[in-house]
């Protein structure tokens, strides 16, 4: 058993674990390293995440860095940047513009069904002690 978040498709790849959990970039390049791994979602549900934009509100040029965030979230400027890193994208409108690939890719696309069983944390804290008892009961194994 193998606990490492920056490269865990290096487990997989090299036959040190057989399933693992992952973002989606590291899901897809575990993929083109081996074609034979693929993608699974807990029937049980999973968590999702997402990654945000902030500024300082002492930024010191704060017209600029709205300028830039504003560049950013341009549906093709998204949708290259989802093509480029194979992460999953929230802007619906970049949909359009990624590529044919990514469209398919079932890591960048997960089915209706498995994104309807998912479960989003706002508060961190709530569910904080139930994750710590799964992950100790886990590496206890």
């Amino acid at each position: 058993m193998r606990f490492e978040t920056n490269t865990p498709e290096d487990s997989l790849i090299n036959g040190e674990a057989v399933a693992g959990f992952m973002y989606s970039n590291q899901a897809v390049k575990g993929q083109a390293a081996d074609s034979s791994l693929e993608p699974v979602f807990p029937v049980e549900g999973m968590p999702i995440f997402i990654d945000s934009f902030v500024m300082s509100k002492e930024a010191p040029n704060e017209d600029n860095a709205l300028k830039f965030l504003d560049f950013l979230l341009r549906p093709e400027i998204a949708a290259r940047i989802a093509d480029i890193t194979n992460f999953t994208t929230p802007n619906k409108p970049a949909e359009e513009f990624v590529s044919e690939d990514y469209k398919k890719n079932p890591m960048l696309n997960i089915p209706d069904e498995v994104a309807a069983n998912t479960s989003f944390y706002i508060d961190v804290a709530a569910v904080l002690e139930e994750y710590d008892h799964i992950y100790s009961e886990f590496k206890m194994q």
